[in-house]
Parts: structure tokens; sequence; C-alpha cells
């Protein structure tokens, strides 16, 4: 089965990856991301800059240091957009290694979250996330009121 033909999720360990498997026509689901499970101690944050894609690993882990103030080593997972909004990548790291997902939309721009943060940062939650990737405007989704538990600041040393 080739790789190509996988859809790759985030399985509940932080950082493993999980690959669901092709339909039965041998392509991915229609979908894009199969499924995004994040374990509770997860957190989720946006880089509000717009970033280069060019970088790699080693310079958006000193981006998330230096410019967004949090250890890139905690396992939390960073969003970065580039300047035209038209790809993503997605930085963690899994207690072995750096992991990026990376996204190129053919058509349109990804809707980040608009607040003002002097972190340059936002956090979001797994919802979020898998509506700025099917390309759903944030500004325009309704959230009904739920209980939402007070989220601690970012432990970092």
């Amino acid at each position: 089965m080739a790789l190509a033909n996988r859809v790759f999720s985030v399985a509940p360990d932080p950082g493993t990856l999980t690959t669901l498997p092709p339909t039965h026509t041998g392509q991915a689901p229609a979908s894009g991301i199969g499924m995004l499970t994040l374990p509770p101690g997860v957190r989720l944050f946006v880089a509000l800059d717009r970033v280069d894609m060019r970088k790699g690993f080693d310079a958006l882990a000193a981006i998330v240091q230096h410019q967004l103030g949090l250890d890139p080593l905690n396992g939390h997972i960073v969003v970065f957009v580039n300047k035209r909004g038209n790809l993503i990548k997605i930085l963690f790291f899994d207690r072995s290694g750096w992991a990026v997902l990376y996204k190129r939309l053919e058509r349109g721009t990804f809707q980040l979250p608009s607040v003002e943060s002097s972190t340059g940062r936002a956090e979001i939650d797994a919802a979020e996330l898998a509506m700025i990737l099917e390309g759903i405007d944030l500004r325009s989704a309704v959230r009904r009121k739920r209980y939402r538990r007070p989220s601690k600041p970012p432990v970092d040393p």
C-alpha cells in the first residue's frame, strides 16, 4: 500500500502519527484529515504573525521559543500560516523528535482567529483547528455556551 494513499492523523499519544487506511478505491478519504485526537494535556497555539514557509524544524522551534515565549519541547502543538494564507505548518515535539504536518490549499486561504495578543499567539482547541483546516471562517462560526474549565497559563522555564 503506497504511503501517498494514506491519511495521517495525530493519535492519543502527542506526536504519534497513525494512518487511516485508504477507501475501497485506493484513495484517501475525501475529508483530508481523518481525525484529530489529542490528550487533554496538549495545548494548541496559533502563531498570529505570518511565517516564511521555507523555515524548517529548528527555525520554527526558534520562533516558538523566542517570539511566542513557549518551550518548544513541551509537546504542545503550534500552528503557522504563510503570508498568502494558503500554506499551514503544524509543529510539535514528541519525546523522540520533531514532527511537522504541512498542508497547501489548491484554492482559498486559511482563516486564523482574530484576537488581540501581545504574545503573538492565540490558544485554540482541537475543534477550532479542525475548522481552520476545513476552511471554516471562525469569525462567522457561532459557539454555543458551554462550560469551559479556566486554563492555566503555560508553564515555561
